[in-house]
């Protein structure tokens, strides 16, 4: 593990209302995450003999101007992308259903389905749906807008044209309240989570990724993960025991004592094969670890809601039972935050784009739109995808907190679009998130654990 010197400082627990920007008073000793945990650093005998040679294109925008974001641009999806290029995630996106190897190249250039090898699953297959019911859980109040401060670093593409100056970004690293004891922390109603995409590779980035969560949830708490689909590349596991469940998941994330939440990806359905979907459901049966009690579902945590989603099943226009669910999970949100889930993004600046114009194809994906449109949009707080290997918080669409983290593991994508972003880095890296009463703050680690942006917003 490489060592980063790492800025802490350690407030108070909180009383009464958050404030929207943490105190981060800079402390003048800088210390490594190794030096904060404990660990002997003297005789470091790091053998990463990773040998990825993809000819990643990391745009890494760590530097940005802080902005006011308290009013919700209220922008729609309809990224300018265009997917060529590698397939499953080793530099860019290929027009496959993730039925390959996962390091294969693809052309890529396909104007139309293919014959289901391609990545964003956006081959215009139907297939049949396997049907798994879901329940829905009592859940959280959805709707309120929320109003977001810049307080981290990164790329701004967008912004208010009323906005004046530049304000210096603050360097300091994001330290939470120290009221916790084991994995949730002492304080009242405090739930902290990672997030995870595109992370199913068994490989070296995998491993660094995994680590890294290790030193940051170690440091500040994680009560659970959320797992963002493509689980297992190149084309899902066949059943409970297939061995890409160790190599690629109880293995990768020994060290983390907590569950995972996940949802599927493209590549965890091989193109459309419902029994591969069907196998991570039942795995939740056999594993403490993994958690996908239906291909779609409600989990509530304390004061948050997670509302998981099959976006794939979406996108190949089989979400009749997702849709006759879906009304009556919204109507019973209760708690003050909500999360919804799932592997494609809603709005993305990576190749495979928005939603409705996946890959540059006009029109790939408008089955998604138009149910986010009709029962996410507006109706949860926030909404976290992966399958573009980015990090991004792009600015509120339709009144929802759009992010991607989709840097679980695969190689990292370009960023080609333009739709208006607090930050976007081309990086392998997770997001930890800590909710406090009203109060949400969201915090992007790369695969040191070294700290590329954080923001809060509150309601």
């Amino acid at each position: 593990m490489r060592l980063l010197p790492v800025m802490i400082v350690l407030p108070g627990c909180p009383s009464g209302q958050p404030e929207a920007t943490p105190a981060n008073p800079a402390w003048d000793l800088a210390v490594t995450l190794d030096e904060l945990l404990g660990r002997d650093t003297d005789a470091d005998t790091d053998t990463d003999t990773d040998t990825d040679t993809d000819a990643d294109t990391d745009t890494d925008t760590d530097a940005d101007t802080d902005r006011d974001t308290s009013a919700d641009s209220g922008r729609d999806s309809g990224g300018d992308t265009g997917g060529l290029g590698v397939d499953t995630g080793d530099t860019s996106p290929g027009n496959d259903t993730g039925m390959d190897s996962g390091d294969r190249e693809d052309s890529g250039t396909s104007p139309g389905p293919d014959s289901g090898s391609a990545d964003s699953g956006d081959d215009g297959g139907g297939g049949a749906d396997s049907g798994d019911s879901a329940t829905a859980d009592s859940g959280a109040a959805g709707g309120a807008d929320t109003s977001a401060v810049d307080t981290g670093s990164g790329k701004v593409s967008g912004g208010s044209p009323s906005e004046t100056g530049v304000v210096p970004p603050d360097t300091g690293v994001y330290a939470p309240e120290p009221c916790d004891s084991g994995d949730t922390g002492g304080c009242h109603d405090v739930v902290r989570f990672v997030a995870i995409g595109d992370a199913g590779t068994g490989d070296a980035r995998q491993e660094r990724v995994a680590e890294a969560m290790e030193d940051i949830c170690s440091l500040y708490g994680c009560d659970f993960a959320l797992y963002l689909g493509d689980n297992f590349y190149g084309s899902g596991v066949v059943d409970v025991s297939d061995p890409l469940w160790t190599s690629h998941f109880e293995t990768p994330y020994a060290g983390l004592g907590f569950r995972f939440m996940a949802v599927l990806g493209n590549h965890d359905y091989g193109g459309f094969d419902t029994a591969r979907a069907a196998a991570q459901v039942a795995y939740t049966s056999y594993s403490s670890k993994w958690y996908m009690p239906a291909r779609f579902y409600t989990e509530v945590a304390d004061d948050l809601t997670v509302v998981g989603l099959d976006t794939h099943a979406m996108v190949m226009d089989s979400y009749a039972d997702q849709e006759a669910w879906i009304p009556a999970a919204i109507a019973s949100l209760s708690t003050t935050w909500s999360v919804a889930i799932g592997h494609h993004p809603y709005i993305s600046n990576g190749p495979h784009g928005s939603a409705g114009d996946f890959d540059g194809r006009p029109g790939e994906g408008q089955t998604m739109k138009d149910f986010f449109d009709a029962y996410i949009c507006g109706n949860v707080d926030m909404y976290i995808a992966g399958h573009d290997h980015t990090l991004q918080w792009l600015e509120p669409s339709c009144g929802t907190e759009q992010l991607v983290a989709g840097g679980g593991g695969a190689g990292t994508y370009p960023l080609v679009g333009t739709e208006p972003a607090y930050f976007e880095a081309s990086d392998n890296g997770f997001l930890w998130v800590e909710i406090s009463g009203r109060s949400l703050t969201g915090v992007f680690y790369d695969d040191t654990g070294a700290e590329l942006y954080r923001q809060t917003i509150t309601k």
